[in-house]
Parts: C-alpha cells; structure tokens; sequence
C-alpha cells in the first residue's frame, strides 16, 4: 500500500499527470492521516521512498495544498523517538528544512513547521554534533532568531538550547558569524520583556551557553557598543528590572559565573565594574553578593586598587550600602563584613585611603558604626578603617601646610630680593 502511494507521488512529482494535481493531492492527505497513526510512524519512514517523496513535494512549490500536508507528515513522523535519527539518514530532509527557513517569503505556517522539525531534530542525542557542525543549521537558526514571529523566534531558541547540550557544541554557536547569532539571543532577551515566554527561552539558552570556560568567549562576541547593551549589561538589566522572578534568578547566576572569571582575567573590566555597581546599588540581597563577590576578587590584587577607587561612584556605594546596614542594625550581616574588608584593604594603600578618605558617605558610615555599636568584626574593621583615615587626614594636613610653609619661603625671598633686583633701573 505504501509503494503505491509512493509512485502516485512520485509520478505527480515529474509531471506525468500534466498538472493535475488531484492525485497527489489526495495522495500526500492520505499520508499525512496515516502518518497520525502512532503505530504506522515507524513502518512509514522505514519504506524506501516515503520520506523521500514528502521532501521532493515541499521543495515544490508549485503543488499548492500537497506542500502543506507533506510537512505536516514529515512532523507527524518525527514526534516518533525512533524516527528522528532513521529520517535524518536522509539528506535532502534537513537540506529541505534549513532551506525553507531562511527564506522569509515562504508562508509562515511552512516555516514554523520547519522550525518544530528542526528542534525535534535537535532533541536527538544521535543529532546534536552533526547539526551544529552544519553550517545551513545555523544559518537557518539566525535567521528564525531574526524573525518578526515569536513562535519562529520560540523554536530557534528551542533548537539552541537542544543542541549546547553538547558541551562542544557551545563554542561553535557563539562564535558563528562573528558571534550574531549569540547576539541575537541576548538582544532577545532583553528586549521581548513583554513576551515572558520567549524571554524565559533566551535566558535558559543563555544559561546553557555560559560557563566558566565560554564567559570571556561570550563577552568578546557580545561586547558593549552603541547598538547593543552587550551581555554583562543585559544580564545586569534582567538582574534588576525584569518583573519575572525565574528571569532575575537565571540572569543573576550567570552574573555570578561570569563576573568572577572576568574579574580575575581583568578582561571588560570597565564595563564590569559599572555593572557591579549597578547591582550594588539596586540593594537587592543575592545581587549585592555577587557584586561584593566580584570585588573582592578585584582587590584581592593590590595593583588594582588605584583603579577601584577611580570608579566614579564605587566608594559612595560601597559607604552607602555600609550605612544602610548600621542604621538597619546588622553590621554584622556577611555582605557588611565584606564590604568593610573591602575599604580596609584598600586604605592600606596611602594613595587609596586618601581617595577613601574623601567619600562623605564611607565617613559617615564609618563614624555612625562607631558610635552605635561595640565588640563584633564589624566593629574591628571600623575602628582599623577609621585609624587609617584619621592618620590620612593628619599627613594631608601636614603635607598642605609644608606647601603653604614652601610658598610662603619662596615669596619672602622674592620679596626681599625685589629691590635689589630693581636697583639697575636706577640712575648712577
């Protein structure tokens, strides 16, 4: 029964029916109810000719209703587990799919279909390699990802994060075509927050993406630029602002892996730092973690210090956040104490603890603690932070009047030397 449902095709297909396409027509519908079938799947795709007669009527397009049927067939076919990788001997099929997605002007339906076919493709452990080896593969996939229809846009994503199950397979996705494609699932994420849906799928694709070993990778085919935020600072947004918990909780892990390997790479630490103060400042419990975290690797490295409190607004930040703590009474919290270890580490510095010294909020912080609390390690870094800042203001002074004392010497002189210096333009 099959083969001679295979040849009507077959025969429809090269024109022997000079374009009456009622048979293949009625043909292709009756593969396409059979292929519904659960039982009939793997005996359909294991017939010499049927997968290949479904192919050759979607890449015709000149078939009219048959195209449809045919895709919906090679869909119903591949919801089987076995037949994933039994169709994709094939190799026209992805040939075919690949191909009807990047072309936009295709009808969408055709186009989502290929989409659906593709991620079920990915689902296949057997497929994950080969498909990301394929350079139409992910071709199809920027170009789904660039699509104005969220269910297309749903799918590409759906694909990524089938095929970086492979650990092998991570680089390859960033980097293809100088890294657009993971450009794209990062402007995604930010900038479908009215879709939540599509939102959640980039980043979950973006956590699947980002490791220890892909986080330098990442930020450099994802950097800040006029067009787009670039990854440190999307994950930074979604972090703060996203009103999705799931979203916040995802961005803020990978926040936490990428922020620490990039802090001791020193690798965007400009862009890093903003973003750190970012999360600093937002108050938000697990977020000011990971930015305290990401600090202390930084000033783990005495020649980093000098760059730390050129940050313009860190040290405010970190004396702010410090004086929310004591006046909230839990200057004790972990956060506070890493906070504090921060400032004394860099008022050991006398060229820091000068810039330190010159923060009304790290001043006020520090001299509140003092006032309010005693005993405790928050109290021992205080009192060790507040030392060192009174013994800066002393050298500061001092140093200020040496050169007030300086002046002063040097006018004296020209003062007295003045006249005798005048005498030549004095009549003999």
């Amino acid at each position: 029964m099959f083969t001679g449902w295979s040849q009507v095709i077959g025969k429809s297909s090269d024109g022997k029916f000079e374009g009456d396409f009622t048979a293949l027509s009625n043909a292709t519908k009756t593969i396409f109810l059979l292929s519904e079938v659960e039982e009939l799947k793997p005996n359909l795709v294991r017939h010499d000719s049927i997968v290949k007669r479904l192919i050759e009527i979607v890449n015709n397009r000149d078939v009219g209703n048959a195209r449809e049927d045919a895709m919906h067939s090679i869909i119903c076919l591949l919801f089987h587990k076995k037949n994933a990788v039994e169709m994709v001997k094939s190799p026209e099929l992805l040939s075919m799919l690949t191909e009807v997605a990047i072309h936009r002007e295709e009808e969408e339906q055709i186009r989502r279909w290929s989409g659906v076919a593709m991620w079920n493709l990915a689902c296949c452990p057997y497929n994950k390699i080969m498909m990301a080896s394929r350079t139409d593969c992910l071709r199809a996939i920027l170009y789904l990802l660039k699509s104005a229809c969220s269910f297309l846009i749903g799918y590409a994503l759906s694909i990524v994060k089938q095929l970086t199950t492979e650990e092998e397979n991570v680089i390859i996705l960033i980097r293809y075509n100088s890294g657009s494609l993971f450009r794209s699932i990062v402007n995604i994420a930010l900038v479908y927050d009215n879709n939540m849906g599509i939102a959640l799928k980039a980043v979950h694709s973006l956590q699947f993406m980002i490791s220890k070993n892909t986080a330098i990778e990442a930020c450099k085919n994802s950097p800040l630029s006029e067009k787009n935020g670039g990854l440190l600072v999307t994950l930074t947004s979604l972090t703060i602002n996203s009103p999705e918990m799931e979203i916040r909780n995802l961005a803020l892990s990978q926040l936490s892996t990428m922020t620490i390997v990039l802090a001791e790479k020193m690798y965007q630490v400009d862009t890093l730092l903003q973003c750190v103060l970012s999360l600093l400042k937002s108050g938000k419990g697990k977020a000011v973690t990971v930015s305290l975290a990401a600090l202390r690797k930084l000033y783990a490295k005495s020649e980093n210090h000098l760059f730390l409190v050129n940050c313009i607004g860190l040290l405010d930040a970190v004396g702010n956040f410090i004086l929310y703590n004591v006046e909230t009474r839990q200057p004790e919290r972990a956060e506070n104490i890493m906070a504090l270890d921060l400032l004394a580490s860099l008022t050991c510095d006398k060229k820091c603890c000068m810039a330190v010294a010159g923060s009304e909020a790290i001043q006020s912080a520090i001299e509140q603690m003092m006032q309010m609390y005693t005993g405790g390690e928050a109290c021992e870094y205080a009192s060790t932070i507040n030392s060192r800042l009174r013994k800066s203001y002393t050298q500061t002074e001092e140093t200020l009047l040496k050169k007030k004392r300086l002046h002063c010497q040097i006018f004296a002189r020209y003062d007295e030397d003045f006249p005798t210096r005048n005498n030549r333009f004095l009549p003999e």
